[in-house]
């Protein structure tokens, strides 16, 4: 089982969507993102993490469920769909059974936000919950993984992607 980051994208939000840019101008996800498969990701500000998340839908189904969301039924969605200058950091486990992958990417999930909240001193701005579970040193050692990847991207590079339109 290893943790591979997969893909980056920018995030561009209107009202009740968004939009991604990928690398070579691409605008719209691309697999491992479109697969129905367990994914972890990070949404930053400036090489902060302000969302951490995880998800087996494609990453597109996700996030317009988090833009969409109006509370009825009991999901007010992403608080951060207002926000700009977004990016987004899509990773997965290659070598694990999906049921395994999921269990073990909510395990690095809180892992990573527990590392946000002690290298930047205050949690994800925008996280809404989190889900605890003892972890191993393969889990930490992932999560410090994602989190070194934030603080090794120069900012001029951050987005991984191409220039703003």
């Amino acid at each position: 089982m290893k943790l591979e980051h997969a893909q980056r994208y920018r995030l561009y939000t209107h009202n009740d969507s968004c939009s991604v840019l990928g690398l070579d101008d691409v605008r719209h996800f691309t697999a491992p993102a479109t697969m129905h498969v367990p994914k972890l990701y990070v949404v930053s500000r400036n090489g902060i993490p302000v969302y951490v998340g995880i998800t087996s839908q494609s990453m597109a189904t996700r996030l317009r469920l988090g833009f969409q969301a109006d509370g009825k039924h009991g999901y007010h969605g992403y608080r951060w769909r207002n926000q700009r200058r977004l990016t987004l950091d899509v990773w997965r486990l290659a070598g694990a059974s999906p049921k395994r992958a999921l269990a073990e990417l909510e395990c690095i999930e809180a892992e990573v936000v527990f590392l946000t909240r002690t290298k930047f001193d205050q949690w994800p701005e925008f996280q809404t919950e989190i889900h605890f579970h003892q972890s191993t040193s393969f889990h930490r050692n992932a999560a410090k993984r994602i989190i070194q990847y934030f603080s090794e991207t120069p900012p001029s590079n951050k987005t991984g992607c191409a220039r703003q339109r």
